[in-house]
C-alpha cells in the first residue's frame, strides 16, 4: 500500500476516533443535565405535595411557603429547558400560579397538564433515561398489562390517574369497600387538577415513604356536590383494582 494512502487512512482513522469523544462528551454532558433537571423537578413536586397534604389537613395557607415553591419550580424550568421544553414550559406555569394562586382558574391554562400526576408522569419517564439498559428492561416487564389485574378478570383501563394523598382512616375505608365517595373541595387548585380531564383511576396513597400504604381504585366519574355546607368535587369510585404495602390486621 502507498504511504499516501497509509496516512490518509491513519488521519480517517485518528478524525473517527476524535468525533467518538467529542460524542462521549457531549452525551456525558448530557446525562449530567437530565440528572440535574430530574432532581429539580422532584423536589419541587415533593415540596409541593407536602403543603397541599398539609392545607388539606387543615392547615392554613402560607403565603411565604408558595413563595417558595414558586421558586423551585422556577429552578426546574430553566434545568429543564436543555433537556424537555415542554416539561421545562409547564414548569414555568407552575412557578407563575404559586407566585399569584389566582391564576390557578385562568382559562388559558385549561388544557395543559399542570396538575402534580402529570408532572410526575413526565418526570418517571425523564429519569427512566438514567437507568442501566438492563433497569429499564425489567421495569417495562413490570408494566401493568398483566398480573394482579389479569388475575382478577379485567385489563387495566387506558387514561389519566389522579393521585391523592389520604389520611388512613379514610385509606382503610375505601380498600375495605366502606367507602365509595372521596371529595375535595372546589379551589382553584383542584379545579386545575380535576376539571376537564377523564381519570380511569385513582391512586391513593397514606403517606410519602417508598413502602407508604397505596391502592389503585377505579375511577367510574366526577361530579359536583354541596357537601358539609360547601361546594366539592365528587370522586365516584369503582373497583378496588391493587393494594401495596397494607396489612388491615
Amino acid at each position: 500500500m502507498p504511504p499516501s494512502e497509509v496516512a490518509a487512512i491513519a488521519t480517517a482513522i485518528s478524525e473517527i476516533l476524535d468525533a467518538a469523544k467529542r460524542l462521549s462528551l457531549l452525551m456525558t454532558k448530557k446525562k449530567r443535565q437530565v440528572k440535574l433537571a430530574a432532581r429539580a423537578v422532584l423536589l419541587a413536586a415533593t415540596e409541593t405535595r407536602q403543603y397541599i397534604t398539609n392545607i388539606e389537613g387543615g392547615g392554613a395557607s402560607d403565603r411565604e411557603k408558595e413563595g417558595y415553591l414558586a421558586n423551585l419550580w422556577m429552578e426546574a424550568h430553566w434545568a429543564l429547558i436543555p433537556v424537555d421544553c415542554d416539561l421545562a414550559d409547564r414548569c414555568l406555569i407552575k412557578a407563575t400560579c404559586w407566585s399569584d394562586p389566582r391564576l390557578w382558574s385562568d382559562p388559558k391554562y385549561e388544557h395543559v397538564s399542570v396538575d402534580l400526576s402529570a408532572i410526575m408522569e413526565s418526570y418517571s419517564r425523564l429519569s427512566r433515561g438514567l437507568a442501566p439498559k438492563r433497569q429499564r428492561r425489567l421495569a417495562k416487564q413490570d408494566e401493568p398489562t398483566t398480573g394482579r389485574d389479569a388475575d382478577l378478570g379485567h385489563a387495566p383501563r387506558r387514561g389519566k390517574a389522579l393521585f391523592l394523598p389520604i389520611k388512613k382512616e379514610f385509606f382503610e375505608r375505601i380498600v375495605t369497600g366502606r367507602k365509595n365517595t372521596e371529595y375535595r373541595r372546589v379551589t382553584p387548585y383542584w379545579t386545575s387538577r380535576i376539571e376537564r380531564k377523564d381519570f380511569a383511576e385513582v391512586i391513593f396513597r397514606n403517606g410519602y415513604s417508598k413502602d407508604a400504604p397505596t391502592a389503585r381504585v377505579e375511577c367510574t366519574g366526577v361530579s359536583k356536590r354541596t357537601f358539609r355546607g360547601e361546594r366539592h368535587y365528587a370522586i365516584n369510585l369503582g373497583q378496588v383494582l391493587e393494594v401495596l404495602n397494607y396489612d388491615d390486621h
